[in-house]
């Protein structure tokens, strides 16, 4: 009976071990983009998790349940792996990695604390650390259940915690050394003759990483306050700069209808005299300048029309060629406030990266469509072929202060995400390319009101 609960116990643990690998791939996979798609990634993925739970599984069974030496080694083996599957940087990813395995096994070790306590049995850390028994599963599946609620808030609040975590590298990466100094200490628990002293530091070193912890997420917290902050004083001085232009632009329209009375009079004079052609000649002269201040429709929604108009102004001033092809966007789904993000912060980009070039080579080219319940943008344009990039692949802004533009495009990013959508961006041969894709929520219920 004894050998069939050991038995049982194994393969519980087993799972628990399987589960422990596969949670970290899942969060990899939830994040960062793959290598490369398709039989390949999955047969690779498969091997690799056959290899590293069987290592896992053997280092419990005969080890024990707790190795600091075997974190640091299925760290360095799942880095190396996670780099060959998933676009991220080194560094980046044995960050993450380590974070993932030190907490587990700093929750291990602090629940056998408070069960040897509770119990006051002096022989259960070795019995539990040498054994595989009902308390070390007990242990596991609780720090296991702990982290299937990490996943779900991981999942639910992906892109924040992404963004998060690409912009403090550094300040993760020193958590996690603190929290090895951490499990360096507590691991003493192991020996009998330390076990007395020990206590200090669960008591403290709990604390100290939960303290350093609240004061990261409330940095991150008013590092990301700030960045909104800029960003709406960025967006303040685009408005008045466009309001400013709206105002000129009524100034010289009112110039043009005052004359028009006197351009009228001499129009109907020529008439009358009966001298048709010069009448033609003089109202194609005088239509000329009525043309500039035109509005073309170019999707039926007005905020689209109004950025693409203010846009193709702004393209014809900067002697860049400019082609737009839109669909009917009316009533589409997508909000005002987040076709002003996703617009103009593209356009913006493409503007900027054309003025770069000579003039003679300047162009953009704008589509968007909508087939079915998908909104499809593509922006094409010309650019100097300079692109700059951080560890993890992601695009840099040329400009100076890169704390305050590198938000446009991560707030384009985001808006993405909330309709459910996704963005691509390269650039090569001189041309960069962003294609994106938006769900259109008001096409779907059309669509389900039609079935029904």
């Amino acid at each position: 009976m004894e050998e069939l609960d050991v038995i049982w116990l194994q393969g519980i643990q087993g799972v628990l071990c399987i589960f422990e690998i596969c949670a970290l791939f899942y969060i990899f996979n939830l994040f960062f983009d793959r290598r490369f798609n398709g039989k390949r990634h999955g047969v690779i993925l498969v091997i690799a998790i056959f290899v590293l739970s069987s290592i896992t599984i053997y280092q419990r069974y005969i080890a024990g349940m707790y190795s600091r030496y075997y974190l640091l080694l299925i760290s360095l083996l799942f880095s190396l792996l996670l780099m060959a599957l998933y676009k991220n940087s080194f560094k980046n990813t044995l960050i993450i990695t380590l974070l993932y395995f030190e907490n587990i096994y700093f929750c291990d070790l602090f629940i056998l604390f408070l069960m040897n306590n509770i119990w006051g049995d002096s022989r259960l850390v070795t019995y539990v650390q040498q054994n595989v028994s009902w308390e070390r599963i007990i242990i596991l599946m609780v720090t296991r259940a702990i982290t299937i609620g990490i996943l779900f808030l991981l999942y639910k609040y992906q892109g924040d915690i992404k963004r998060a975590v690409i912009e403090n590298q550094n300040y993760l990466g020193l958590y996690t050394v603190i929290e090895f100094i951490a499990l360096c200490f507590c691991d003493k628990i192991f020996y009998p003759f330390l076990r007395d002293k020990v206590k200090i530091f669960f008591i403290s070193f709990p604390m100290l990483i939960i303290s350093f912890f609240v004061l990261t997420v409330i940095y991150i917290l008013c590092y990301e306050k700030k960045k909104m902050l800029q960003l709406m004083s960025e967006r303040i001085d685009n408005a008045k700069n466009s309001y400013q232009n709206l105002i000129l632009e009524y100034r010289d329209r009112d110039l043009i209808y005052h004359d028009l009375k006197k351009h009228l009079s001499l129009l109907t004079s020529l008439l009358e005299a009966g001298d048709t052609e010069k009448a033609l000649l003089y109202a194609k002269t005088i239509s000329e300048p009525i043309k500039v201040f035109e509005r073309k429709r170019w999707s039926g929604n007005i905020i689209v029309d109004i950025i693409l108009n203010e846009f193709y102004t702004k393209a014809k001033r900067n002697n860049i060629k400019t082609n737009i092809l839109c669909g009917n966007l009316r009533d589409c789904g997508v909000s005002d406030n987040d076709w002003c993000i996703v617009l103009l912060n593209l356009l913006d980009n493409a503007l900027e990266a054309c003025e770069k070039v000579e003039k003679t080579k300047r162009w953009i080219t704008i589509t968007i469509k909508c087939r079915e319940n998908i909104i499809l943008l593509e922006i094409n344009n010309s650019f100097d072929g300079k692109l700059q990039k951080d560890g993890n692949g992601k695009l840099l802004t040329a400009k100076q202060n890169r704390f305050l533009h590198g938000i446009g495009l991560d707030s384009v990013v985001r808006i993405i995400d909330k309709y459910g959508g996704l963005i691509q961006m390269n650039g090569e041969d001189k041309v960069f390319k962003v294609n994106a894709s938006m769900i259109c929520e008001n096409c779907v219920r059309r669509k389900e009101v039609n079935n029904e």
